[in-house]
């Protein structure tokens, strides 16, 4: 039987008085469930955003790369409500998480399986800005179980289309099984969204991006809407039965139509690594 561990990594140290990177080593004797980053700063009009969170195995292993609005995004939409602050205020959390819900054993990062696990912090100062500081604190499964039994969640940003009318199609890395797959732009004006499959020969889900965005709403009982981003969310009941398995496919494009108004659109996409 395993326990539960909180750990403050560091806590208010200081990220100086200009926009840069900060990077910071995270254990590695358990089983990670999730990071917890809260960045402050005081001065003139103060604001701080980070651009990029990341977390990086054994020098060159990437298990989360988002900014940290789309970190954001997804922890609201797994929980139910946003972490505090704001991206672009003068304080900001952010969770990076490795699970599908909080006490998740099964998804979740053996940190213990790598050498070395470092989170990286690119962040932009607004205003004036006199002091800040960064918390760094963690989740962690302590127990004696096998690596190879664990599922990792890896998030990243795949690709972004400029501003514009007409289809803007987004072709997905081969390999993994996908669990989630985001779209941030102009909600009313994405049009249709489709994943369309093996040069389109499959397309499992199509769907007006408006409608998508209100079953979000539902299925993760949030008090509003998210206002930018929309899922393709597969695995609604959280069993892991129905992932899109991209090793079976040719090709795996996800496609927002844009009928009649521009929008800029970005796409990230969770995926399900099992170490098996």
């Amino acid at each position: 039987m395993g326990k539960w561990l909180t750990t403050i990594v560091v806590d208010g140290k200081s990220a100086g008085t200009s926009s840069g990177v900060v990077k910071e080593d995270l254990p590695i004797s358990n089983f990670l469930s999730k990071v917890i980053v809260t960045f402050s700063v005081s001065g003139t009009s103060p604001t701080v955003t980070i651009s990029k969170a990341e977390i990086i195995a054994n020098g060159s292993i990437t298990l989360k790369s988002l900014s940290g609005a789309e970190a954001r995004i997804l922890s609201t939409y797994r929980d139910g409500v946003a972490p505090n602050g704001s991206e672009g205020s003068s304080s900001v959390t952010e969770i990076l998480n490795f699970g599908r819900f909080n006490g998740d054993t099964l998804c979740i990062l053996p940190a213990k399986a790598f050498k070395t696990l470092v989170l990286s912090l690119t962040y932009t100062f607004g205003g004036t800005v006199t002091s800040s500081s960064y918390t760094v604190e963690t989740v962690e499964w302590v127990a004696d179980e096998d690596v190879k039994s664990k599922i990792i969640l890896k998030e990243t940003e795949i690709e972004t289309k400029a501003s514009g009318t007409g289809n803007a199609d987004v072709k997905l890395p081969l390999g993994n099984k996908y669990r989630q797959i985001w779209l941030n732009g102009t909600i009313a004006n994405m049009g249709q969204i489709s994943l369309r499959l093996n040069n389109a020969s499959e397309i499992p889900v199509t769907i007006n991006a408006t409608t998508l965005n209100y079953e979000n709403q539902r299925h993760a009982q949030l008090a509003s809407a998210l206002s930018t981003d929309v899922c393709i969310d597969l695995d609604w009941t959280e069993t892991l039965t129905d992932l899109l398995d991209s090793y079976q496919y040719n090709d795996v494009v996800v496609r927002a139509t844009r009928p009649t108004n521009a929008t800029a659109v970005t796409v990230y996409a969770q995926e399900a690594i099992p170490l098996a």
